[in-house]
């Protein structure tokens, strides 16, 4: 077989290139947004999800973003209007306080904070919006309290008491409403970065150039004081 038979032509190579940095190196890069690097003082939003559901909503939150960084860099090579950017902003920006709100009331109602060894350190689980009737074991107790004192951490006994449906679909809202206000997030920025390199596209093409000052003696007007003689006074 001949050695040049597994070389890769310039077009594959480039297709690797782009593969890679789309997808890996835009997840390493947003790893401190998508929770997977601490960073001191900054608390990720996928803090908000169940534990059950961090590791899937991170994978699916990378691969948006990835998404969305090719929309960038596909609309950069092409001619964009301003009035296209704008409108697209605030579509965006609609969007994107859309998904927070309701990503915001989900956190709310469909996941319980339950503490442990006394400390503030606390867990995260996926609740039903609805318990069982009649209810025995938790009734007028809150769910973080029905979780730690009634039922356990494991998840399969949450789902067996709410509903394994009910906990299903909570925790498919909650990775839909994150990875959508995710996306929306990362796309404004990509239309940010587009209206700059459109101002700096039309200031090159266009640039301002100061106005020369003109060396010829000013006209004056007719009925300027200064032609009136001293003998006409």
């Amino acid at each position: 077989m001949p050695d040049n038979a597994a070389t890769l032509t310039p077009t594959t190579k480039l297709w690797v290139r782009l593969t890679l940095s789309f997808s890996v190196s835009v997840a390493i890069g947003l790893a401190p947004l998508l929770g997977k690097v601490s960073v001191p003082l900054f608390s990720p939003l996928l803090t908000l999800l169940p534990i059950t559901i961090q590791n899937q909503a991170v994978t699916l939150g990378a691969v948006a973003m990835g998404l969305i960084a090719i929309i960038v860099q596909w609309t950069a090579g092409m001619e964009v209007k301003e009035r296209w950017l704008k409108e697209m902003f605030r579509r965006s920006i609609v969007l994107a306080a859309l998904t927070f709100v309701v990503l915001a009331i989900a956190s709310s109602f469909l996941v319980a904070h339950v503490h442990y060894d006394g400390t503030n350190r606390s867990v995260t689980f996926a609740v039903g919006i609805v318990r069982p009737t009649p209810d025995p074991l938790c009734a007028g107790m809150s769910d973080s309290a029905c979780i730690e004192k009634k039922l356990s951490f494991n998840p399969i006994e949450i789902e067996s008491y709410w509903g394994d449906k009910q906990v299903k679909l909570s925790e498919l809202l909650l990775t839909l409403t994150y990875v959508g206000f995710l996306a929306t997030f990362g796309f404004l920025v990509g239309l940010l970065v587009l209206r700059q390199s459109l101002t700096r596209t039309t200031s090159f093409v266009n640039p301002v150039t100061p106005k020369k000052r003109s060396l010829a003696p000013k006209k004056k007007a007719i009925g300027d004081s200064s032609h009136v003689r001293r003998g006409d006074q």
